[in-house]
């Protein structure tokens, strides 16, 4: 089912996404969120690459890609971050990835070596973040790029 979207700026999925897995796109200026729940495997790939070929992407620009609410991902999704990742570099944009700070997405990437190519950051244990307005605290799994 693809999610319904919560914000002006939302782009809805162009094709139905399977049964237990959302996606809610927001775009604010140069920055693109793509926020992902529920389980993500080859069936939910297309229809989340359609949408990522949609995002316009310029230098400095950045696309942050949430899992914190995905509870699984295959080996497809891997690669679809990987393809997205070539991309953004291609136009000199930024790939951040987010995770939950424990559970099998981030065990996921860390098996595949995708924490050491990517930038992948955690976000802090429920709880921590207090208020309307509070923004998750986020760790580093992944070390910085290195400059050039």
């Amino acid at each position: 089912m693809a999610s319904r979207p919560r914000h002006l700026n939302s782009v809805q999925a162009p094709a139905r996404l399977p049964a237990g897995a959302e996606l809610d796109v927001v775009r604010r200026g140069a920055h693109t969120l793509m926020a992902m729940s529920g389980e993500l495997d080859f069936a939910s790939v297309a229809p989340i690459e359609a949408v990522l070929e949609s995002v316009p992407l310029q230098p400095r620009t950045s696309v942050t890609v949430d899992f914190t609410a995905a509870t699984f991902i295959d080996s497809s999704v891997i690669a679809l971050l990987l393809r997205l990742d070539r991309r953004v570099r291609e136009c000199a944009a930024e790939l951040v990835v987010v995770v939950a700070g424990e559970g099998p997405v981030l065990r996921t990437l860390q098996l595949a070596g995708i924490c050491e190519l990517l930038a992948v950051r955690a976000a802090a244990p429920a709880g921590h973040a207090v208020g309307p307005r509070a923004r998750p605290r986020l760790q580093m799994v992944s070390p910085p790029p290195a400059s050039e």
